[in-house]
């Protein structure tokens, strides 16, 4: 299975996109991301984000969902996001189909983190070595906000959409829930459910309340772990999150695992019978969950026809969508606004099976919530070869579906490059310019 490494954080944040079913998630090498759902677990909500994020690169945002190591006062994370005190060059980010692994040491204590989702649930693995001579009792805290809406009404306004989500503690189960009320007669919305494999400990060993967990020391230090506790607050919140805290104690060299899990469910009853299911395979090391999630991966870039082998350079492209590369000021003429998302100015036939590549991963996108508006820009002085690279484009736009009914892939456009000036200036990611950023980014060491 081919794997895409991450050395440091010199060149941005690169995505990777996981999933399966209905639940698709996305990581950073910053240790960033959200995790969305389709409408096969939200039937009439499009673009359901389960957690807030946006992407910035320059400021590298902390949205997602975090884990936090804390001893004494001292407060540090398992990724370089959020608490941003690990040595960038020294980090280490994987990228294997179906998830990530990122690692990170500080403090004589080295984490390694593993996400991936099935069907079911989002999945957060880590594990701590104790690279110390001493023996450490460490407090795991993981953290991440509550958005359980359409992205598009969420970022609307974000303190009313919060103002439906309820909170709540099953202590049988130990498990957080969120619970959206709807808004007119008869609406129903999924039950979001937080919950780890480990055992809570004595006292408060969870919180809804992203403001007083936080406090003034913001994502970077919160106050609830730099001195203060987990107030088990629960109920109608001002800012809902889900915060889960376990303790591990650890002699020299000994390591521990922990997982934390996010899924949604119709009910109550249905989560708490998921939570239960999961416990248990977690006792056996979730390993048919990750093969579900790797088949998964797997599957989506064969049945666009993708060969295994591209996969790092369409995955780079499609991390770009989020991430646009540096440009040279000569090509920044205009804000990256409006259409296309991706354009490709096309000055070879040779270009072909790589654009048909593109094309046939376009659904597959949109469907996984991330669309591009691809606009191919034919820069082509032969008259004849022109003419064959745009038939052969324009033909892979549509597809025969049963019943000899056709269809039109969305968002694809074959133009000639002199009726398209200052699209290239608009779009997130260019293909096939020179100079500048192409289709396979120079960060990542492909195995």
């Amino acid at each position: 299975t081919s794997k895409t490494v991450f050395n440091g954080l010199k060149n941005g944040p690169q995505a990777q996109f996981f999933g399966a079913g209905g639940l698709l998630g996305t990581i950073t090498n910053f240790g960033s991301g959200f995790l969305k759902a389709t409408g096969e677990v939200v039937h009439h909500v499009s673009d359901y984000i389960v957690n807030a994020f946006r992407a910035d690169p320059v400021e590298q945002e902390a949205w997602g969902q975090f884990v936090y190591v804390s001893e004494d006062k001292a407060v540090w994370s398992t990724t370089y996001q959020p608490t941003r005190s690990a040595d960038p060059e020294k980090l280490e980010a994987e990228f294997w189909p179906g998830g990530a692994t990122l690692g990170n040491a500080q403090r004589g204590v080295k984490s390694t983190t593993r996400v991936w989702a099935d069907s079911s649930v989002s999945v957060q693995e880590v594990t701590l070595t104790n690279e110390s001579k001493d023996e450490r009792t460490l407090a795991l805290t993981s953290f991440q906000d509550m958005a359980l809406q359409n992205s598009g009404a969420y970022w609307a306004h974000p303190a009313y959409q919060k103002i439906f989500i309820q909170t709540k503690y099953d202590e049988k189960s130990q498990a957080i829930y969120g619970l959206r009320r709807g808004h007119a007669p008869g609406e129903t919305w999924p039950v979001a459910f937080y919950f780890s494999d480990a055992p809570a400990g004595p006292g408060a060993s969870f919180e809804t309340s992203r403001e007083a967990f936080l406090g003034k020391g913001g994502a970077r230090a919160p106050d609830a772990l730099a001195g203060g506790t987990l107030t088990g607050m629960t109920g109608a919140v001002i800012e809902p999150a889900a915060i889960l805290q376990r303790t591990v104690t650890l002699k020299p060299g000994e390591s521990r695992t922990v997982r934390f899990f996010t899924g949604l469910a119709n009910d109550e009853a249905a989560a708490r019978a998921t939570i239960a299911k999961y416990r248990g395979l977690a006792t056996k090391g979730l390993e048919g969950s990750r093969r579900e999630a790797v088949l998964a991966a797997e599957n989506e870039i064969l049945a666009a026809g993708i060969a295994p082998k591209n996969r790092a350079k369409w995955a780079s492209v499609r991390s770009q969508l989020l991430y646009p590369l540096p440009r040279n000021v000569s090509q920044e003429s205009a804000p990256r606004t409006g259409r296309p998302s991706i354009a490709w100015r096309v000055s070879s036939e040779n270009e072909i099976p790589d654009a048909l590549e593109l094309i046939s991963l376009q659904p597959s996108w949109r469907e996984k919530g991330t669309p591009a508006d691809v606009v191919f820009l034919l820069d082509i002085a032969d008259a004849s070869e022109k003419q064959r690279v745009r038939t052969a484009l324009e033909a892979a736009t549509t597809r025969m579906l049963p019943g000899w009914n056709r269809t039109r892939i969305e968002g694809v456009s074959v133009l000639d490059a002199a009726e398209a000036a200052g699209l290239e200036s608009k779009a997130s990611v260019l293909l096939g310019v020179t100079p500048g950023p192409s289709i396979a980014t120079a960060s990542p060491r492909r195995e």
